[in-house]
């Protein structure tokens, strides 16, 4: 049984979370979606989503392509649409975990 099922299993639901699992760009995509609700400064994003500048900017312009952001002045807000995305993963998180 592999470490990261066994964690699972005994109750220690934070080890799907860990920084030494790959996340897929939609969880990536997700996190920086969850830290633009929690604060729209740039630096806050980059360090919650862990992630570099570039990588943090590359997923900031996505998510304005798709309208789930948007940015005013130096902070990102999510818009109506991002939101509603960023309230349905928690919802989805709290289920699941």
């Amino acid at each position: 049984m592999s470490r990261i099922l066994s964690d699972v299993w005994s109750g220690k639901t934070d080890a799907l979370f860990r920084s030494d699992i790959r996340r897929s760009r939609f969880q990536i995509a997700l996190d920086v979606l969850h830290a633009v609700g929690e604060s729209g400064q740039a630096s806050y994003v980059m360090r919650t989503s862990e992630l570099n500048w570039a990588q943090m900017v590359r997923y900031l312009s996505y998510c304005m392509e798709k309208g789930l952001v948007e940015r005013i002045g130096k902070h990102y807000h999510l818009t109506l649409r991002g939101e509603r995305v960023n309230e349905l993963y928690c919802e989805l998180r709290e289920i699941v975990f």
